[in-house]
């Protein structure tokens, strides 16, 4: 989750390794999606979304093939325990991808366009809902918070975390991820930048993890400015709730913040050539926030065009499998 104004340029379907909406409960990416085409591509918007739309179709058929499609986010070639450890939120994720039906409604719109539909829908866009609706927004950070348990874990097994000083998560409510991480690193401070609606519940995370004295709230919005002075920026499930414009931004502004040799960290879900549940993610993406999941290859052209150079992949301890990237840059 992320913070200010409530239109959002970064969360919400991208959370944990073990979700398939997005991101952390709340950041602030972007509301419209916009028309622009991928990097490096000169394919129209209406071209792209029918793409997208038939890859779902084709992983859908997989399925009915008799080829199970693993849990979202689980790595098929180990069973999913903490998944199963996690089965009250993925219960109440479920309820909440049922409040989300609606939009689906509009999807040929949405391909024709490349706008998500949750403003026609819902008056509003996907984050300003939340922000309109505590109880569902609390819903909302509850599941991504138990589902966040299982990357966290991941990231402190995979990263280099030792010399950190001050880790800042953007669009990082409820600080779940963050939390681990400090605990992993005593030395270590840590920032949190989300919207105002979501930064309350990352409060609630620190003050019962007793980390209070050791981490800033920042209400925000990362399409605009991002807490500058961080020695590691980590970026996880943000980027698929962006377009290219607003995610290109966003980096942007992670470039400007961190000092030169600062490390930026981004766990997403990757495009790859296989079928997987991230091409049926990658719609969901499409018409509730206009976001998109990106190969490697994108994540490193949008990284090198916002300046940050030695993009290098870690493999994700326990995860090796599963569609998900874990790239680590430096500031140049």
């Amino acid at each position: 989750m992320r913070a200010a104004p409530p239109r959002r340029t970064g969360t919400g379907t991208g959370t944990g390794i073990g979700t398939g909406t997005g991101t952390d409960a709340g950041s602030d990416r972007g509301g419209d999606a916009g028309t622009g085409t991928r990097p490096g591509s000169s394919v129209n918007t209406a071209t792209r979304g029918d793409a997208r739309v038939a890859t779902r179709v084709a992983t859908r058929g997989d399925a009915r093939r008799g080829r199970r499609r693993p849990p979202l986010g689980a790595d098929p070639g180990r069973p999913p325990a903490a998944l199963r450890r996690a089965e009250p939120a993925r219960l109440q994720h479920r309820r909440q991808r049922a409040r989300h039906d609606p939009p689906w409604e509009l999807v040929a719109d949405v391909v024709r366009t490349g706008r998500p539909a949750t403003r026609t829908v819902w008056g509003v866009d996907h984050w300003e809902y939340y922000a309109a609706n505590p109880d569902e927004a609390r819903s909302y950070a509850e599941t991504c918070a138990s589902l966040s348990v299982e990357a966290a874990e991941a990231l402190v097994a995979s990263c280099d975390l030792a010399e950190e000083r001050e880790i800042v998560d953007v669009g990082g409510s409820p600080g779940t991820v963050l939390a681990r991480l400090l605990r992993e690193v005593p030395g270590a401070r840590g920032v949190l930048l989300d919207l105002p609606w979501a930064v309350g519940f990352a409060r609630e995370t620190f003050e019962k993890d007793g980390l209070t004295g050791r981490v800033e709230l920042v209400a925000g919005d990362f399409r605009h400015e991002v807490p500058a002075g961080g020695s590691l920026y980590l970026l996880k499930n943000v980027l698929c709730d962006l377009d290219d414009e607003a995610a290109a931004q966003l980096l942007a502004n992670c470039a400007k913040a961190a000092d030169p040799g600062g490390r930026l960290v981004l766990l997403d879900w990757e495009y790859t050539e296989h079928s997987s549940h991230v091409h049926a993610n990658d719609v969901e993406f499409m018409v509730l926030t206009g976001g998109r999941a990106r190969t490697e290859d994108q994540y490193r052209e949008l990284l090198t065009a916002a300046g940050f150079a030695h993009c290098r992949r870690l493999p994700l301890v326990g995860h090796e499998r599963a569609p998900i990237a874990l790239i680590e840059s430096v500031r140049a």
